[in-house]
């Protein structure tokens, strides 16, 4: 894949490091359970339609592909710490138990908050989630359906 961050892409496999190992893994022969699934793993949707992404401060507001959800947020949601090229950035914990507790600076979030802070990189309270979090442009039955699963994790 070309232009992101998966096996060929500019960043490239070993420039990456994630929870578990996962950036440049291949989930792409998997059998998947839901749609929601399945854009978790690789970011494409079972319906052929597109799911990209944009980087707003390291990519310069470049829309990108060949990254998904999982590469930071590892395959059972609890995210961790990612070495990338020269920056080491903390990806938060987004299985459904942490996401709906109550935080210092923020209130526990809802399904609309998480599809905001999906699209618009923003938490409950509005303010700005990290520069590493893409803004994902999908279509609202794919968003719903990535939410789905989530609220499985």
């Amino acid at each position: 894949m070309m232009g992101g961050f998966g096996p060929g892409g500019m960043m490239g496999r070993g420039m990456m490091h994630g929870p578990g190992g996962n950036i440049g893994r291949d989930y792409s022969k998997l059998k998947y359970e839901s749609n929601g699934e399945r854009i978790y793993l690789t970011a494409t949707s079972a319906s052929g339609r597109p799911i990209t992404h944009q980087m707003p401060a390291m990519m310069g507001r470049t829309r990108m592909s060949g990254m998904a959800c999982v590469d930071c947020h590892g395959v059972d949601g609890q995210g961790g710490t990612i070495a990338m090229m020269m920056w080491r950035v903390e990806v938060p914990n987004i299985t459904q138990q942490h996401l709906t507790e109550e935080e210092e600076d923020h209130p526990p979030y809802t399904r609309e908050t998480i599809k905001r802070a999906i699209t618009q990189g923003l938490d409950p309270a509005g303010k700005r989630l990290s520069w590493a979090m893409p803004r994902w442009q999908i279509s609202g039955e794919d968003l719903n359906d990535l939410i789905d699963y989530l609220e499985k994790l």
